[in-house]
């Protein structure tokens, strides 16, 4: 059955089941129980292994709830379904939970009990709305591999808080360790500098990661090199750097003269009135 899920009976159903983003399909038994779940697009093959999956059985939502009742110490079913959980519901206790379990059953220095050392503190964080569980692992694990997670973590929690220099403080330590790991992206780089420039804080540093980000991008397509010079543009008039701004976003716009977002940025940086891009 399909159904909208912001309209009349779909609003009760995407209450029930959680659903959180769109399109989701959700697989139910004949009592209503859940299944399974598919969240997101997924191209036609890949989408027909999933339903053959779900199909089988295979690692379904409700297969996995069954192993763990019926091998409660198993640590491989109970990553499983605590990662099967966080599907069909960002964070909850059940979840938690599972993740000590699998924290407690780990051994020592394993990459298992790092992994679920670093959910126990991120769901912490979650429910408590606390940096302190986050702020206690970082501190207590310098050298995890889920140190750039659990600094990200921290950023959305700061920011949910309402402390913006904290969260300026947490991102520019995501990046930090994202880079000496070697898995800092473009990506990553422009969102943090964005984010500086809404924070009007790091700005300096904004600027050289946003440098970095085009840097990395020479050769991508015009769209996304576009985005990310608009926000080295963005971050230079922050800064009161009006010309190379304007000269910056003039090159975007020769990359993408069909948007009129970068032409409306162009307008801002020049002090145009009544013409910023929202």
């Amino acid at each position: 059955m399909k159904v909208d899920a912001e309209k009349g009976e779909g609003i009760r159903l995407a209450k029930k089941y959680n659903v959180r983003g769109y399109p989701t399909v959700v697989f139910v038994n004949n009592d209503s129980v859940e299944i399974d779940r598919i969240v997101g697009y997924y191209p036609p093959q890949p989408f027909l292994q999933e339903l053959q999956r779900i199909h089988n059985g295979e690692n379904t939502y409700l297969s996995l709830a069954n192993q763990v009742q019926q091998t409660p110490d198993n640590i491989t079913v109970l990553t499983q379904y605590a990662k099967k959980l966080e599907q069909r519901s960002s964070y909850s206790e059940e979840g938690l939970h599972t993740w000590q379990k699998v924290n407690n059953l780990a051994d020592p220095g394993s990459q298992a009990q790092a992994e679920a050392g670093y959910k126990v503190a991120q769901y912490q964080a979650a429910l408590q709305e606390s940096a302190k569980p986050l702020e206690t692992f970082i501190d207590a694990h310098p050298e995890s591999p889920y140190l750039t997670d659990a600094y990200s973590d921290l950023t959305s929690v700061y920011k949910n808080l309402g402390e913006p220099q904290q969260e300026a403080d947490a991102f520019k330590q995501a990046v930090e360790v994202a880079e000496k790991s070697g898995k800092v992206s473009a990506g990553f780089l422009n969102s943090y500098a964005w984010r500086m420039s809404e924070l009007e804080l790091n700005l300096n540093d904004a600027l050289k990661r946003a440098k970095q980000a085009v840097e990395m991008v020479k050769d991508e397509s015009p769209t996304d090199r576009a985005q990310i010079m608009d926000t080295e543009a963005e971050v230079r008039w922050k800064l009161g750097q009006d010309d190379k701004a304007i000269e910056i976003t003039q090159q975007a716009i020769k990359l993408q003269p069909d948007d009129n977002y970068y032409k409306k940025q162009l307008a801002k940086f020049q002090g145009k009135p009544g013409n910023e891009a929202s």
